[in-house]
């Protein structure tokens, strides 16, 4: 089961999990979940709008790939301005495009990240 991590932090911090994770991987032979990282908050929501949002979601709600048209009609918005928002999405890789159409290559999607108070 792939699963995608969506997270807000430094990219020490990032760089540091990526280690891990790959040391994680080698020694035990397993699939590490991916992960997107974004370093601030305007980062991450540049790519991650609530349009783009919906359009997760819906993918997500389908058993199978669908066409561009299926999922505008499914949205309902016009297919330049979807198509938009999915070369966003294909090219941070949430979403792929093949000749069966469009999908998320996700059982699931997570988010992680913590806004502190300061001290």
């Amino acid at each position: 089961m792939r699963t995608l991590t969506i997270s807000l932090m430094d990219s020490q911090s990032a760089m540091r999990d990526m280690r891990q994770s790959a040391i994680r991987a080698w020694k035990t032979g397993e699939y590490q979940d991916e992960a997107l990282t974004y370093a601030t908050p305007a980062q991450l929501f540049k790519v991650f709008t609530l349009e783009r949002w919906e359009i997760i979601a819906c993918l997500q709600q389908q058993a199978k790939p669908i066409s561009l048209l299926e999922l505008s009609r499914l949205l309902g918005v016009s297919t330049q301005h979807l198509q938009e928002d999915l070369d966003v999405l294909l090219a941070e890789g949430v979403v792929e495009r093949n000749a069966n159409g469009i999908s998320t290559p996700y059982a699931a999607i997570h988010t992680d990240f913590t806004l502190k108070k300061a001290a």
